[in-house]
């Protein structure tokens, strides 16, 4: 489980403390070796945590659409086959 002092880093940019850690790779996370953008890793960080991509999108302030957009990129970068086992990849991680 992820407790909000976990879930960010730095409450002012969001960060994922995965990636104030230095892990700007998939490979940390058990996928491949494609880099996750910053955003990726605070939108796979929401995931985690249950949200729907309408909450994440009203949390980071961007459309549902980009939200999407952003999930299907984990995803295939991750080589995850759902949000579920991203998810479980992050927390694990």
């Amino acid at each position: 489980m992820i407790t909000p002092e976990m879930r960010f880093a730095d409450q002012t940019t969001g960060v994922p403390r995965l990636y104030e850690q230095g892990m700007t790779s998939a490979q940390g996370l058990g996928g491949s070796t494609s880099s996750l953008s910053r955003r990726e890793l605070q939108v796979l960080a929401l995931v985690a945590e249950g949200l729907t991509n309408k909450e994440i999108g009203q949390q980071l302030f961007v459309s549902t659409n980009t939200v999407n957009k952003h999930v299907a990129f984990v995803l295939a970068k991750l080589g995850a086959r759902n949000r579920a086992r991203a998810a479980v990849m992050y927390q694990t991680s």
